[in-house]
């Protein structure tokens, strides 16, 4: 998750990101908005991601896009 960093210089909250979920959201959004799912399971090879990476930080994939995607992964493997 993100972490919040206490700026004692500036007297602000600076919020620090996980790199991985800017690529999880890119994934997301090449299954949603694409639906492309060779682009998706290229970005997940592409950096090393499992599958558990992928649906543990996205809540918006449905059942089947869930599916889709793991059975391409399972027959790519």
């Amino acid at each position: 998750m993100s972490e919040y960093i206490y700026n004692l210089e500036f007297d602000t909250n600076y919020k620090v990101e996980e790199p991985i979920y800017k690529i999880v959201h890119q994934i997301v959004c090449y299954i949603k908005n694409e639906r492309n799912f060779e682009k998706a399971f290229e970005t997940i090879k592409n950096n090393n991601l499992s599958f558990q990476d992928v649906v543990n930080r996205t809540g918006r994939l449905n059942t089947l896009d869930v599916t889709t995607l793991a059975d391409l992964l399972i027959s790519r493997a």
